[in-house]
């Protein structure tokens, strides 16, 4: 059957970065069809399956809802919605960097920051019904690239599906596009010692210091035992990629260890990943 990517998000939030790993591994991608010819477009894909069975959309995240409900209505695609997802404070200083006009805030005649406000809206309703999300605000291009590469390339390994293990800290809100968040603050937070206070949980002081307490294996083994059945649960219901947050105070120690431990975990049964929101130089690093 002929598969069909619809990639959207909010401008900004890495669509153009996506957007060439499609072509790189030999999606037809169509961009910014208005909805209006979403079925015309559906019958000429049908008209090039003889020779092309992969299809990627890439659509405005303020017409994704529309166009989704079109594309599923045709049984000819099986088709997969990946959605791309940055903070608002991102969003607003990638477009400082660019300088680029923001289309919504050209076409509807509004501030950047309510065209951003919108496109966050509207992506915050899609979400319950894509089939992966991904929070690019403190993702580099490659690490962005990668990601989706390892989505598209679901099902061809011996390994399941993508986890990511997003750790952040909580005084710094909670990151888009989690499907659960698992609490790391009974361990002992190593930022109140002062040789510690500036590293990370990628230190081995700083390991060394959270493993002395019976608390921190006890939370560990708890979180393995029950993920490793949740884990198991939610690939066999179908899901190509699955993100769980990782939260402390302030994103910096436990959260990055505990993430960094689990994607180490498992990551001889899943496509594992430790992403930092609030230390991204460490996302280098794996």
């Amino acid at each position: 059957m002929n598969k069909l990517i619809l990639l959207t998000g909010p401008s900004g939030s890495g669509l153009s970065s996506a957007k060439y790993v499609f072509e790189e591994t030999g999606f037809y991608i169509v961009e910014n069809p208005p909805k209006t010819v979403i079925n015309d477009l559906l019958k000429s894909f049908e008209g090039l399956s003889d020779r092309i069975h992969n299809f990627c959309l890439i659509v405005n995240i303020a017409e994704a809802r529309l166009c989704l409900d079109i594309i599923k209505k045709n049984k000819n695609f099986k088709c997969k919605t990946i959605l791309l997802m940055a903070n608002k404070q991102e969003l607003l200083k990638r477009y400082a960097l660019t300088r680029h006009a923001h289309t919504r805030s050209v076409m509807e005649k509004i501030s950047l920051e309510e065209a951003i406000d919108l496109d966050i809206k509207d992506a915050n309703e899609l979400y319950p019904d894509v089939d992966a999300t991904l929070d690019t605000s403190s993702l580099s291009v490659k690490l962005l690239r990668r990601f989706v590469e390892e989505f598209l390339s679901y099902g061809k390994s011996n390994r399941g599906m993508n986890v990511n293990f997003v750790s952040f800290g909580l005084k710094n809100g909670t990151p888009l596009g989690l499907d659960m968040v698992l609490d790391v603050r009974s361990i002992p937070n190593p930022y109140w010692v002062d040789e510690l206070k500036e590293l990370t949980g990628y230190d081995q002081k700083v390991i060394d210091y959270m493993n002395q307490f019976p608390q921190t294996k006890t939370l560990l083994n708890r979180i393995t035992t029950f993920l490793s059945s949740q884990l198991s649960e939610v690939q066999a219901g179908g899901r190509a990629t699955y993100n769980i947050g990782i939260a402390c105070s302030g994103g910096q120690h436990r959260s990055t260890y505990v993430a960094k431990y689990l994607a180490d975990y498992f990551a001889d049964s899943y496509h594992t990943h430790a992403i930092h929101r609030d230390t991204a130089n460490l996302n280098e690093r794996d």
